[in-house]
This record gives C-alpha cells, structure tokens and sequence, in this order.
C-alpha cells in the first residue's frame, strides 16, 4: 500500500518517464483534459495495459501505469502480464448511472447543444434533429455500460453535436440549391418582454452573422462557430472537423476575415438597436416616408425569404428610396387590413412581427453606425412554427401609434 501511494505521488507530480511500448487503447469518450499525447493515465488505467515489448525496456520509474513490486517486475524492469491481471482487478469501478439521471444530465445541456447546432446550421428544426440524435448516442453509450466512463458529459455532448451538425450541414446546402427564392436562417424568435431572453451575443448568434456563415464553407463554419463564438480550443475542434490543430487554425482565420468583412463595421449597442428599430416601426405604421428614410442607409438591402409558399420577392432589392415605397404600400394596402405588428427580440436583437392582414413575417434587422443597412424577412410558415403567441400586438394596421403607459 505505501509503494501505491508513493507511485500515485510520483504520477501526481508529472512524471515523464513512462514505458515507450505502453499498448494504448481506443478511448471510445471524449474528454478535454488530455491532449492525444497525454491520454495514458486515466484510460490506461481503466484498461490495464502493460508494456508491449518487456525485452527491450529499460524503463524503472513507472513501466507500466501500475505499481508493482520489485519480484513481479522482470530482469529488464517490465511488470509481468500477470501482476498487470492482479491489479486491473483492485481498480474501484465507476458507480453505473442510471437512465433517470442520464436523463437529467442530458436535459441540463440541452439548451446549449441546442445553440451549438442551430448556429452551425441555421435551422431549429434541424438542430433539434441533432440534438435528439446526440441523446439517442449518449444512450446507446449508457446500453453498452460505458457511460459512466465520460469524465466529461458536456465535452463530449459537444463534440457528438458538432460532428452531427457538420455532416447535417453538408446535405442541407444540397438541399438549399434546391430552395425557391432566397433562403434566409430559420429566426429564433423570443418575447421582448422576457428578461431572460435577453442573454448575451456570446450565447446566441444574430441573424446578420449566420447570413454571412452561409458564404462560408462547412468546415470554415464550424471552426468559426465552435471556436470564436462558443470558446471551444484548437485541438477540440480539431476533434469535431477531423482536421490537424494547424488546419483549423487556418479555418479559423479564413472565416474571421469573411465575417468581418461581411458585418457591421459600427454595429450598434442594443439600446442603439432598439431606438432604430422603434423608429422605423413608428415610420413604418404611420406611413411617414420621410421619417423612413431618415432610419435606413441609402444602400439598404431587403431580403424576404418565403420559400416559394407565400409571396415574397425572389431577389434582394437595394436602395433607401426604393424599399422604402415598397414597405409603405405593402403595409397600407385594402388587402393589409386588420394587421398588427409587435415588438420582439430576433435572434436577442430587436426586431418585428407583421401580419399584413394574410401573412405573419418576421423582421431581422443590420444595423451599422446608426442607420439600417439590411433587412431580412422570413415568411416561410415552415420557419415559423414557433413564434411567441401571447400578448397583444403592440400596434394595429390604420391605428395611431400605442401611446407608452
């Protein structure tokens, strides 16, 4: 026992001199305290390799990775294979889980899983496809009794994620060459009265960024996502992408100069945001032409997503002036009446619902040293199934402007 104690000592404090033939194993769980070249202790460990080759090492600290006697070692200083069968027997057992606890585990990382694939793919629906399917691995790991093994639940969530969304991401362009007309993100749309869904940009990407990660590729994409927006490490996404460190640093790098050359260079704060936003509605409703353009840049762009379902323009229109007149009579046209709009968060930035008296569409707006420089809306129904449905509409089609209470 005090040779134990005194050999987990000498590991405890970094020993380097490990057995060169140690027989390493499949790892099976993903775990981010190891680099692939430090992974010998905790796994070994569990699978009781001794070194492969005892007749050409010369290795007397730590052979192996188990204590042994110096009467079980051999000439050489190798432990016999059958010392090795001895003590994988005393090694303590992880105390199995439960499918109730897994269960809950899960549930606790759902949420973030659930941003990780939507920001890798755009769509909610099929983020919540593969976020069900990273459940039913982690069940298949729980069936085959080495779920209990994973150090660490949500690093490995979030690698099986991230590999899932990358080869979602791959038949879902295919699928996009197909779409009729633009093909805007899926919005994730929240109330704007609820504290809680205004989390922070670190936690939920805006609808300006995932445009431009459309332009990238899917590996560029991930590597951005995992890296810059969840704080994933180099060697994780390396996991995730099955590139080298170094390849997804240059990923990385190629994506970072396409995002910043496709956002705001002056991108407002959201108190900035919400006073634009509000203008533009107060404009909008009252039919104010002049205050319209007062809110957007003489190089807006609209874009409306409807999926070849509900009308929508199929090409982006530009110009202040232009778009502008073109709101104005959608907005007010005989066919409008009984619309409403309300104020809500897009994406955690402030945005709108329409309802054109047929249609509901949802409004995401870039915003770049005060002026609105896009606007993206989605009427495709298939996008927008998850709207929040209580409340009243903040303003009515024809009504004055709601006075503040």
């Amino acid at each position: 026992m005090r040779l134990l104690q005194a050999f987990e000592t000498r590991r405890s404090a970094g020993s380097s001199r490990t057995c060169p033939h140690l027989a390493r194993g499949n790892y099976g769980s993903y775990s981010t305290r190891y680099s692939s070249s430090q992974r010998t202790s905790d796994a070994d460990l569990s699978e009781g390799y001794a070194c492969r080759e005892p007749s050409a090492c010369h290795t007397l600290t730590r052979c192996v990775v188990f204590p042994v006697t110096h009467s079980q070692r051999t000439p050489n200083g190798c432990a016999t294979t059958e010392r090795r069968t001895a003590v994988t027997s005393e090694q303590p057992t992880p105390e199995p889980i439960d499918q109730a606890e897994l269960a809950r585990r899960f549930e606790e990382h759902r949420p973030y899983l659930r941003r990780l694939a939507y920001s890798t793919l755009g769509s909610l629906t099929d983020a919540d496809d593969v976020v069900q399917e990273a459940w039913l691995r982690l069940q298949r790991q729980h069936e085959a009794g080495t779920a209990d093994q994973i150090d660490n639940l949500r690093a490995w969530l979030s690698t099986v994620t991230g590999r899932l969304a990358l080869d979602q991401l791959g038949s879902a362009r295919a699928r996009r060459e197909q779409y009729v007309g633009e093909w805007l993100p899926e919005p994730e749309v929240t109330s704007w009265d609820d504290p809680a869904d205004r989390i922070t940009q670190d936690e939920r990407v805006t609808t300006a960024l995932l445009v431009v990660l459309e332009s990238l590729s899917p590996a560029e994409r991930t590597a951005f996502v995992l890296q810059d927006v969840f704080g994933m490490s180099g060697p994780e996404v390396a996991e995730v992408v099955g590139r080298t460190p170094a390849a997804v640093r240059q990923l990385a790098s190629r994506a970072r100069k396409r995002v910043e050359d496709g956002t705001p260079r002056f991108p407002a704060s959201p108190d900035e945001q919400e006073k634009v936003v509000s203008a533009f509605a107060v404009a909008w409703r009252s039919g104010d032409l002049s205050a319209l353009l007062g809110v957007l840049d003489a190089n807006v762009s609209l874009t409306a997503d409807g999926g070849g379902k509900v009308p929508a323009i199929r090409k982006p229109v530009h110009g202040a002036e232009l778009i502008a007149k073109m709101l104005l009579g959608w907005y007010h046209a005989p066919s409008a009446a009984g619309g409403w709009g309300r104020a809500v968060l897009v994406n955690g930035a402030p945005g709108l619902v329409v309802f054109d008296g047929t249609h509901i569409g949802v409004f995401a707006f870039v915003i770049d040293n005060d002026r609105i420089v896009a606007i993206n809306v989605v009427r495709n129904p298939d996008k927008l199934h998850d709207l929040p449905t209580t409340g009243k509409p903040d303003w009515y089609l024809g009504a004055a402007p709601a006075e503040e209470e």
